[in-house]
């Protein structure tokens, strides 16, 4: 085989994406699914409030939704969906902690 054919199956080889290799990253990104719920949601909520309070409205935390009738106290995100949080950093340190696993086991296959 020459060298010619020999780069051009390798190139065709690093370009596929192997059922390997996506199943080592698939755990990943299902780790990183809950802490992107919690940014949208947060995200979300603000934006609504937002616009509430420059409508000259309140924001009900509690049932989610802008009232107008009467002001509302404010309730911290952190207090009302403390579990979210909780799993969130849970989750995301679980991450972090597989991508260094991941490096650390491809750094020990090439040496």
């Amino acid at each position: 085989m020459s060298s010619r054919s020999r780069c051009a199956s390798a190139e065709k080889d690093e370009t596929r994406t192997s059922p390997v290799k996506t199943a080592r990253l698939l755990p990943l990104l299902i780790l990183l699914v809950c802490p992107l719920v919690l940014s949208l949601s947060y995200v979300r909520e603000s934006l609504a409030v937002e616009g509430t309070l420059d409508h000259g409205g309140s924001w009900d935390y509690v049932a989610g939704r802008a009232d107008f009738s009467e002001s509302r106290p404010f309730i911290p995100y952190a207090e009302r969906h403390e579990f979210l949080i909780r799993i969130s950093t849970v989750s995301a340190l679980a991450a972090a902690l597989y991508l260094v696993l991941f490096h650390l086991s491809r750094q020990g296959r090439h040496s």
